[in-house]
């Protein structure tokens, strides 16, 4: 019969207190019989046997070489103690030596000797220690300790100790191991427990090693399994090498931990898989190799509590500490999602059970729910986390599809994140998705990813990830804005140089979608940190709205930002009805298919550079499902910037005078030159920059119809025949620059050859009258409008 103990809490065999010697803590049957020592010897292939005192067993000795029932013990402590004197035989086997001496093993301060497994061979009243020699029975411990109980053994020369205590051996509880790694996150955390004595013959540090070991597996999805340390348990259990070759000094080797199943259960015994082994050996068709673990200096240990031992461990290090070992060159290791991290520690020669950790090397996570309008591509917000920088990785294929809040499907979608992070830090990212929205509704967007690795994220158990997005019934607006000269005519290109003075900002809206109608809308000038009117004086704008079924048009002088316009309010003018739906009195409206087209005069005010704000198309919509008004934006211009402006300014004179005549009835048409020269031509200037091919031209006319009679101002100079000024404008100056001027501003005096060396005036604006006798005695007076105009290529 054998009888097996797993980490007992306390079992104790005590003859202390018996006072006869003949007494056996076990007796046991057996067929065997004593042998002489020198015989058996033989058969193991020595000559002799000297204790460690020094003391040469006598080779008459008796011994016994067989064992009638085994005590097997695994994870636990021994406490032993008896003498070697002789017992006579009465209850058993005579045997012992004739002077008697005390045998003791961890009864002293050291405490109790720990081991991974002992076995205890009884026969009859005996302890047959000569089976350990042959390596026959086992003793699992460190050499050191292996060294006191084989000695205690041997100078007990197969006689039983008086007294045995068995005490446990605490096993590491591996709890709280991070079930999942994401890609930023590549820090293995875990708590180990158990580290506490069910006994009261405690020893101090209950672990042994105190901080337990770890070790970190890496399960590929083929089964193969791949060890990150390289750092062996100089603290394991060994246990004797056979044949024996030097008995005071057998060979040793490390054995391998008992296995723990279940942190309830323990150790399974039965199992011969679950037993440590001696490396080398073959166990199961397999060869025992050494367990390697991750060098302590890899690990951090917290004990912040009684029984919990935390510890934080860095994997992506641990495996770039694998790949850059020379032994490991050519397999080098690249961890997938289909990868599993196998997570255990070993202490008190004993390994935990094997915590899983998986490895999500992509996840992706939508953004915040988003509102679109009838027209728009949906713009999905992402953010995405991809830890595989194994080239080639450049990718995130996305796949999805829209459900609405009807159960209707769209086709199958797909979109492409390119290029990507492949650091593990959170990025955010935008699917487009190039099909745009054609019905109103709530939607759904369900959708996977995978990189071009092979990792992907479907989401929660492969159901996918959701993003909820919302289209109103209202049409989105593309904007596209224009700056123009002042002839309204001809574009500003985007690197085009313009000068100071009049120009226009032209914004057209055109709906994306055609089947939805607004009845109401404002334009807004957005005026932020990032946008903002710098540099420029806004005048008058109209706006040009267009029914682009008809091609019909209205327009509205005078448009002020700002303001709602609405289709009941402009429905009140005929005029504008070619823009207005009346077909539900309930809910006057705009056309479905209206063009709105902003055209705004400004004049810029300073050098060297403008900006123009963002424009804003917005309405006020009601949601039918709350009731609540909201402005929508429907679209947009963006901000614009010309970071190149020359610098140009015309200064007129206050006045021209042409003095006071006499009014003589019947005198035939008269012309009359200027009579303030000096003020005419110190303040009839043209100032501006230098630039080669610049053409400059300035212009003026007659603009008040009420003032002067007809054809009263003319204008006369080299570039053109005499031009009256209430007939449009008279070109004044007309200069295009060959080459750049050095200096950096220039000044043109307009008049300064209007008068001859004589001071006569020969050129530039002269009144004229008619036959006097047309005029009445009166004061006269009118006013022009001067325009600089500067073409910069």
């Amino acid at each position: 019969m054998n009888i097996n103990i797993v980490n007992p809490k306390n079992v104790s065999l005590d003859l202390r207190k018996d006072n006869c010697p003949n007494s056996a803590l076990v007796y046991t049957g057996g067929n065997g019989a004593l042998n002489k020592l020198s015989d058996v010897l033989k058969v193991i292939g020595l000559k002799e046997l000297t204790l460690p005192d020094g003391t040469l067993v006598s080779p008459n000795t008796q011994v016994i070489t067989t064992s009638g029932a085994d005590i097997n013990v695994y994870d636990s402590k021994i406490r032993a103690t008896g003498d070697n004197g002789v017992i006579d035989g009465s209850n058993g086997e005579a045997i012992g030596f004739p002077t008697a001496k005390t045998i003791q093993v961890g009864m002293d301060a050291a405490g109790p000797i720990r081991f991974q497994h002992l076995t205890l061979p009884f026969y009859h009243n005996l302890l047959a220690p000569i089976l350990y020699l042959d390596g026959s029975k086992i003793i699992q411990t460190t050499h050191k300790d292996m060294d006191i109980l084989k000695n205690a053994m041997l100078y007990m020369m197969g006689k039983e100790f008086r007294y045995i205590q068995l005490s446990d051996l605490p096993g590491p509880n591996l709890t709280a191991v991070s079930p999942t790694l994401s890609p930023d996150n590549s820090q293995i955390k875990g708590t180990v427990k158990g580290d506490e004595w069910a006994d009261t013959n405690k020893i101090g540090n209950e672990f042994y090693p105190h901080a337990p070991l770890l070790r970190v597996q890496i399960q590929h999805q083929d089964g193969t399994m791949v060890d990150l340390g390289d750092f062996v348990n100089d603290k394991a259990a060994s246990e004797v090498v056979v044949p024996i070759t030097n008995l005071e000094d057998p060979a040793v080797k490390y054995v391998t931990p008992n296995l723990l199943q279940r942190n309830a259960d323990g150790l399974d015994i039965t199992d011969e898989s679950h037993l440590g082994h001696m490396v080398g050996t073959v166990v199961n068709n397999k060869k025992v190799v050494n367990p390697v673990y991750e060098p302590t200096k890899k690990v951090t240990w917290s004990h912040i509590e009684q029984n919990n031992n935390h510890f934080v461990f860095n994997l992506k290090q641990a495996v770039t500490d694998y790949n850059n070992r020379p032994v490991n060159s050519s397999k080098k290791l690249h961890l997938r999602s289909t990868d599993k991290i196998l997570t255990s520690v070993v202490t008190n020669y004993q390994a935990s059970p094997r915590s899983i950790t998986t490895i999500k090397n992509l996840a992706i996570e939508p953004g915040l729910s988003q509102t679109f309008l009838l027209g728009d591509q949906i713009s999905v917000p992402l953010f995405y986390q991809d830890g595989d920088d194994f080239a080639p990785n450049n990718q995130i294929t996305l796949k999805g599809t829209s459900t609405d809040n009807k159960g209707h499907h769209s086709p199958p979608l797909n979109g492409v994140i390119s290029p990507i992070n492949t650091t593990g830090a959170k990025t955010a990212a935008t699917w487009v998705i190039s099909e745009p929205t054609k019905a109103a509704g709530q939607y759904t967007l369900n959708f996977s990813g995978q990189d071009e690795l092979g990792n992907n994220d479907d989401g929660v158990n492969g159901k996918g990830i959701d993003w909820h997005y919302n289209v109103l019934n209202l049409p989105a607006y593309d904007g596209q804005r224009t700056l123009m000269h002042p002839d309204h005519k001809t574009t500003i290109a985007a690197n085009d140089s313009i000068s100071m003075g009049y120009y226009y900002d032209q914004s057209v809206f055109t709906p994306k979608n055609q089947t939805a109608a607004i009845t109401n809308f404002s334009f807004r000038r957005v005026d932020d940190k990032q946008s903002k009117d710098k540099n420029i004086s806004l005048k008058t704008t109209n706006l040009i709205i267009t029914n682009k079924d008809t091609q019909k048009t209205v327009v509205i002088n005078n448009f002020k930002y700002d303001k709602k316009y609405t289709a009941q309010a402009l429905s009140q003018d005929s005029q504008n009805l070619a823009v207005i739906d009346k077909s539900d009195p309930n809910q006057i409206k705009f056309q479905k298919n209206i063009q709105l087209t902003l055209e705004t005069k400004f004049f810029i005010t300073a050098v060297p550079k403008i900006s123009l704000a963002q424009i804003k198309l917005t309405t006020d919509y009601q949601d039918q499902s709350t009731g609540a008004t909201n402005q929508v934006t429907l679209g947009q211009v963006a901000a614009l910037t010309k970071d190149k402006v020359d610098f140009l300014e015309l200064t007129v004179p206050n006045q021209l005078n042409y003095g006071k005549k006499p009014l003589v009835p019947h005198q035939p048409q008269s012309e009359y030159s200027i009579y303030n020269r000096d003020g005419v031509q110190n303040n009839l200037i043209l100032n501006y920059q230098p630039h080669s091919d610049n053409h400059l031209q300035v212009y003026v006319k007659y603009v008040d119809a009420s003032g002067l009679w007809p054809n009263a101002l003319l204008l006369k100079n080299q570039y053109q025949t005499a031009s009256y000024l209430d007939q449009g404008d008279a070109l004044v100056y007309d200069q295009i620059l060959q080459t750049s001027l050095t200096d950096s501003m220039q000044h043109v005096q307009l008049a300064a050859d209007w008068w001859n060396n004589q001071n006569i005036q020969t050129q530039g604006i002269f009144m004229e009258t008619p036959n006097q006798s047309q005029l009445q005695p009166d004061q006269y007076q009118g006013k022009l409008e001067w325009t600089a105009v500067n073409s910069v290529p």
